[in-house]
């Protein structure tokens, strides 16, 4: 419900303006504050069925996920139609570093934004290599930079309430008797993994216990002087794999979040993702290199596919976990080849055979 309330004054215009559309507004929102978190494809079918019984708003074929509201014709847009290309990649530029707008992506970085600015707590959930980290990146890397500045910190076995405060206050300054970002800045905090920190013997984790402490109160305790210290203009934002790690945070903290589950990329994103990767440096290279692109690309997501159904995680072969980060890894070798060096179309085959081996076969 808090996440309704806080989706609506993010969206919703000021007083005093004319609010179209207000109808679609409101389902809208309640679709992303009750229906956000959920991962199975199932859920969310089952879920967009009964939206669509409910009410007297109609939507068009599809889920209800995939339409955002359109004040200006009072109705439904599509979210793909709000998919912008990708204008060039840098060369030697590292994919991971890249966040390629498919229609996933933008419905989530459009929805994060919405919560910052009012200064909620976004939470992205799901599975090992499904893009969490790399959407969060994107959605820092777009925001207004007159308002807003960030900081990652990554989580992992042994972060402990001790050397997270000491992050936590790096980028600080003092303002008077408070902390602050310098300027007028407001600083998120993103904080990646969160659920990774070890319980102690009393079932917590003295991490969390801290941010919790900071997002009830605005305030942790100085180790040495045991006096509050008040910390202005800072908010969080956060991801996780709810299978790894404790599984879970402490419940008075993860309150304070809207959660928005992050489901593994369908076909035609990751035809999208990888196919923008290949097109833009490979036009350097001669037509007959260039035309392997779309095969390669096809076989490599194909053989990808076949690991991942055949070579399954269990408790004695616990390294036989597959995820889009392998993609990414043969893709990022072959994004390595210079045009004087690969004249031949059968070269390039050969190192992507040399990437697949590399990446699925040692493990």
């Amino acid at each position: 419900v808090m996440s309704l309330c806080k989706l609506l004054q993010a969206i919703v215009p000021e007083k005093n303006k004319e609010v179209k559309a207000l109808e679609y507004l409101f389902a809208y929102c309640c679709v992303w504050a009750f229906g956000g978190g959920l991962l199975d494809e199932d859920e969310r079918i089952l879920f967009s069925n009964y939206f669509k019984s409910f009410g007297k708003i109609r939507y068009p074929s599809g889920h209800v996920f995939d339409y955002c509201p359109n004040e200006e014709t009072v109705g439904w847009a599509k979210w793909a139609d709000k998919v912008k290309e990708l204008s060039s990649i840098a060369p030697g530029t590292n994919i991971q570093e890249i966040t390629v707008p498919t229609q996933e992506t933008v419905r989530a970085i459009t929805l994060m934004k919405e919560f910052v600015k009012v200064g909620y707590y976004p939470m992205l959930i799901g599975y090992a290599g499904c893009g969490k980290t790399q959407t969060c990146k994107g959605m820092l890397s777009g925001i207004n930079l007159d308002l807003f500045t960030s900081m990652t910190i990554n989580f992992n076995y042994f972060t402990d309430s001790k050397n997270l405060q000491e992050m936590l206050e790096k980028p600080l300054k003092r303002q008077g008797k408070n902390l602050a970002p310098p300027g007028n800045k407001t600083l998120i905090y993103y904080l990646d993994d969160l659920n990774m920190p070890k319980k102690d013997e009393y079932d917590t984790q003295t991490a969390i216990e801290l941010i919790r402490q900071h997002a009830d109160y605005n305030h942790w305790f100085d180790r040495i002087k045991l006096r509050a210290k008040t910390i202005e203009k800072t908010q969080c934002l956060a991801s996780m794999n709810p299978t790894a790690g404790s599984f879970a945070v402490n419940p008075r903290y993860q309150r304070h979040f809207w959660l928005l589950a992050v489901p593994t990329p369908e076909q035609e994103s990751l035809n999208k993702i990888y196919g923008t990767f290949l097109s833009n440096p490979f036009r350097k290279f001669k037509p007959s290199i260039n035309e392997q692109t779309e095969p390669i690309l096809k076989a490599a997501i194909t053989i990808h596919t076949a690991v991942c159904a055949r070579y399954k995680k269990t408790a004695i072969n616990f390294h036989y976990e597959f995820s889009v980060r392998h993609i990414s890894n043969v893709f990022q070798g072959l994004l390595q080849a210079q045009p004087t060096q690969f004249q031949d179309p059968e070269k390039l085959i050969k190192l992507w055979i040399h990437q697949s081996e590399r990446i699925y076969c040692d493990r």
